[in-house]
């Protein structure tokens, strides 16, 4: 909420550039935020996408045409279009907002490897969410890998 409070004044878990998920039966809260694989910059046939030196991906609103290839090729599901996709911009209010410090600002290099493209093409960004955060269930330690292949 404190992301899209940021940018737009309001309180909508829809213009978060942070995806909550949850699974109540596996006992996963899980955000999901983008994770620097540049797909989307490298996909963009308008080049409107770029690379901040500090690691961030920047929209060039005037050469974005709303194609929405970003959101298609995103391997996590976190671009999602309103009138144009929406960006991490590193503000850190997140960060300063969690009050289990679940969240922090990492560095490029710490980000996880995104799934092969081949592997979530045709999925929704919801389903990409989703199976991200299954992916990476069983580093919990409640988690067992026979429970998260029922939800797989």
């Amino acid at each position: 909420m404190a992301c899209a409070f940021q940018r737009d004044k309001e309180y909508s878990r829809y213009r978060s550039v942070i995806k909550l998920m949850k699974e109540e039966a596996l006992g996963i809260d899980c955000p999901v935020t983008c994770i620097t694989c540049c797909r989307c910059v490298k996909s963009c046939p308008e080049d409107a996408l770029s690379l901040t030196s500090k690691g961030l991906i920047k929209l060039d609103s005037e050469k974005c045409t709303g194609c929405r290839t970003c959101e298609r090729v995103c391997p996590v599901g976190v671009i999602e279009f309103d009138e144009a996709p929406l960006f991490c911009t590193n503000c850190g209010k997140c960060v300063k907002a969690c009050n289990l410090r679940a969240l922090s600002l990492a560095e490029c290099a710490d980000l996880p490897v995104p799934p092969a493209e081949k592997d979530v093409e045709s999925l929704t960004p919801v389903a990409k969410r989703y199976r991200w955060v299954l992916g990476r269930a069983t580093e919990l330690p409640w988690v067992k890998e026979e429970d998260v292949r029922v939800y797989r």
